[in-house]
């Protein structure tokens, strides 16, 4: 039986395994991506179960598995906004945050907390929340994530939450923290967090 050499080289560019097997002095290529497996060369070199049981690695991990989304460059990104006293307003992206190209990123925990300062005449909703526009959708297309409502209208009045979750973005997905009061008259206090992680797609 022919003896055989493999070796497994790692293509960064395209995501992609490339594995060269030579037997006999012959090469075959056979390239490994999410598509499938493509070959160069002479489909018969392909070895057997046999000649694989033989073969010789030049490295001793010729197999290396992708590490984890948490090991791949993880940069951790904190959001947060805050106001004291705010007036009615309408619908107001208060911070974005936009996934960056060659980037994946998990929302990992939302926070939102308001607390009503002064009375309004009348009061109507007042909302904080957080919500998400995929890339490539219309601007007026969003996913609503989390929303937190106070109705109530006496001072010191207040509703806070903290959410732990494991929502992917993608390059290009943006997610808005939003305010909105749509009462007449009277003052809120708003809390906006998030906690994200990215790290390479």
């Amino acid at each position: 039986m022919p003896k055989m050499t493999v070796r497994i080289d790692r293509d960064v560019s395209n995501r992609a395994s490339v594995v060269t097997i030579i037997k006999n002095n012959r090469k075959l290529v056979a390239t490994l991506d999410s598509y499938g497996i493509s070959f160069e060369g002479a489909e018969s070199l392909f070895p057997s179960i046999a000649e694989a049981l033989q073969m010789d690695y030049p490295y001793s991990q010729p197999f290396a598995s992708r590490p984890a989304w948490y090991d791949r460059n993880p940069k951790s990104i904190p959001n947060s906004w805050s106001s004291t006293g705010k007036s009615p307003h309408g619908a107001t992206a208060q911070y974005t945050y936009t996934c960056p190209e060659d980037r994946n990123a998990i929302i990992e925990q939302l926070q939102a907390r308001i607390e009503r300062v002064t009375v309004a005449a009348p009061a109507n909703t007042v909302r904080a929340y957080f919500v998400v526009q995929p890339y490539g959708s219309a601007s007026g297309f969003t996913q609503l994530l989390a929303m937190l409502l106070v109705t109530e209208n006496a001072a010191g009045d207040k509703e806070n939450v903290v959410l732990g979750s494991a929502i992917t973005l993608y390059p290009g997905d943006i997610l808005y923290g939003m305010s909105a009061d749509a009462s007449t008259g009277g003052t809120v206090n708003y809390y906006l967090i998030s906690k994200i992680t990215e790290f390479d797609a």
